[in-house]
């Protein structure tokens, strides 16, 4: 990436901490709503609706809060857990809906 030029950030489900109630003291904070619950064995998988897009945490069983679909949570992560991205290479880091449907369908 270029400085000056724009740029996306990626991070993994397993990079993101999740926390209810106020928001833990971090540089990198999202505030969303929780709209799902998914155990995946010794895995629990949260999706979190932030600004209309779903937002993946996946925490290991054991450090997993207890938590309900609707509240609010806050979604954290180190800043080396970021990987960055040209915003030119966008259609690779961020599907495009339109396109995924279109594809399942074929």
């Amino acid at each position: 990436v270029v400085v000056g030029e724009p740029a996306l950030a990626a991070i993994r489900p397993e990079s993101i901490l999740l926390a209810a109630g106020d928001p833990p003291p971090a540089p990198n904070v999202l505030v969303g709503s929780l709209a799902g619950i998914s155990h995946l064995g010794d895995v629990i998988q949260y999706v979190v609706m932030v600004n209309g897009r779903e937002i993946l945490v996946r925490l290991p069983r054991h450090n997993a809060p207890r938590l309900t679909v609707g509240e609010a949570v806050w979604c954290t992560w180190p800043a080396e857990a970021a990987q960055i991205f040209s915003a030119r290479q966008a259609r690779l880091v961020i599907p495009d809906p339109t396109t995924d449907a279109a594809t399942a369908a074929t």
